[in-house]
């Protein structure tokens, strides 16, 4: 998503309200969140491991090298700089954890990984607020894997791979 297509809802900001967002307070507690909603298929251990190692990185974060994407090979002396977040969605009123998600960065690309919510309206509400706030931060893309219709709604597109391979392209080493 280019986030000059960003769209967030008048009911999506009057829902935000019930809730507040933090980032990197509870990796664990957002890993077993999606392993609720989705089962552990692809969040299995050592990849739940290596996202741990990445994320205790913090802003920091860990080299790792650079590849061309239409070759399928490895460009010298190059790295980029990733940064794994847990993003967290509570309930103003209980305190509650009842959201979130985990996402990468690689220079200004964004990469939602997987999520959950477990009261009404919080995926929403997350993904309005996670947007605007990558807005604000300069990120230009924001990769929300593959399409599913909510997604649309917030001004999401599918795009063809050559397009998007562009724009890792551009905005990788950012």
């Amino acid at each position: 998503e280019k986030f000059s297509d960003l769209h967030v809802s008048k009911s999506s900001h009057k829902k935000s309200k019930r809730f507040t967002m933090t980032m990197n307070q509870c990796f664990d507690e957002i890993v077993n969140g999606c392993h609720g909603q989705h089962g552990i298929p692809w969040l299995y251990p050592n990849i739940v491991s290596a996202f741990r190692e990445i994320h205790k990185a913090g802003i920091k974060g860990v080299a790792a090298h650079v590849f061309d994407l239409e070759q399928g090979t490895r460009i010298e002396n190059q790295e980029c700089v990733v940064r794994l977040y847990s993003i967290e969605v509570w309930n103003a009123q209980t305190g509650e954890l009842v959201g979130g998600e985990l996402g990468y960065t690689v220079g200004k690309i964004y990469t939602s990984l997987s999520g959950f919510a477990c009261e009404d309206s919080a995926g929403s509400v997350q993904l309005a607020a996670l947007g605007v706030a990558l807005k604000n931060c300069g990120f230009e893309l924001w990769d929300l894997g593959m399409y599913m219709e909510y997604k649309t709604r917030l001004g999401a597109k599918c795009v063809e791979r050559d397009v998007f391979v562009d724009e890792v392209n551009q905005n990788k080493l950012r």
